[in-house]
Parts: C-alpha cells; structure tokens; sequence
C-alpha cells in the first residue's frame, strides 16, 4: 500500500508541474515569447534579445497590435551572421496600422508571399525588430511558435 501511494503522489506531481507559459512545448512544437507587450511611441527600431535556436527548422510568429492611436509598425524577423555579427532580414511585415493579429511563417519548402512568408530555415540565431513610422502609437507583443 505504502508503494501504491508514493507512485500515486509521484504521478499526481508530474501531472501538476509544467514548464514556463514562455517555454512552452509539445511533440512537433515550442512556443516562446519574443516580446511582451511593448509600447511603440516613436519612430526608433526596438530590438528583441538574441534567440538561440538549437534544431527548429521555422517558426510562425503572432504579432498582436492593440491600443493602436496612429502611425505604422513594421515587423523583421532577422538572422545573426555569426561571423560578422551583422543581422539580415529574413522576412518584413507589412506596415500595420489598426488593432489585429498578423501571422508571419518562416519555414523551409512554404510557398512564398510578400510581406506574410519566406522559404528558408529558421538560423541558429535570430531575433525580431518593430520599426515605428508616422508617429506611432500603439501597443506590439510578438509570440513565436517554432516547428520541427
């Protein structure tokens, strides 16, 4: 009986544990958060930290605006050259300007589409940038899901 219980207590703290709402991950995917809600108020480019990737072959990225008074984002998705340590865009939105969700998909073997997707793999580092224009003011988060 004694055995029973502590397998039972055993099985009920793994099913109670889970990794970070910023971390989480199922079979085929990871999600993370690239940037919590952040203001856009002025024309500079704000820049997410580094993100390493260690095997995702892509990623689809939810870009979320709300809040949104006036003026445009744009969103980049760039890779790290690791030798210069330069950044090359590897896919822009659009400029948005009104409240809404985007879905950016970088991926290898996807149909291509201005501004939406790009066929490539996602680097072993990469980060997003949101470019203000026209006197921003609006409100940006970015999620990124990231596929096998």
């Amino acid at each position: 009986m004694k055995q029973l219980m502590t397998i039972l207590a055993l099985v009920l703290a793994a099913l109670l544990v889970s990794p970070p709402a910023s971390a989480q991950q199922s079979p085929g995917n990871a999600q993370a958060v690239v940037f919590q809600p952040t203001a856009v108020a002025n024309t500079s480019v704000i820049a997410s930290n580094d993100q390493a990737n260690g095997s995702w072959r892509g990623a689809m990225f939810a870009v979320a605006v709300s809040n949104f008074v006036s003026g445009t984002v744009t969103v980049t998705v760039q890779a790290k050259d690791p030798v210069s340590g330069n950044y090359v865009t590897l896919l822009a939105s659009a400029a948005l300007a009104a409240n809404g969700t985007t879905l950016l998909t970088i991926y290898p073997g996807i149909a291509v589409s201005a501004n939406v997707s790009a066929n490539t793999v996602l680097p072993a580092t990469w980060r997003v940038t949101l470019t203000g224009a026209s006197s921003p003011s609006m409100t940006v988060s970015v999620s990124a899901t990231l596929e096998e």
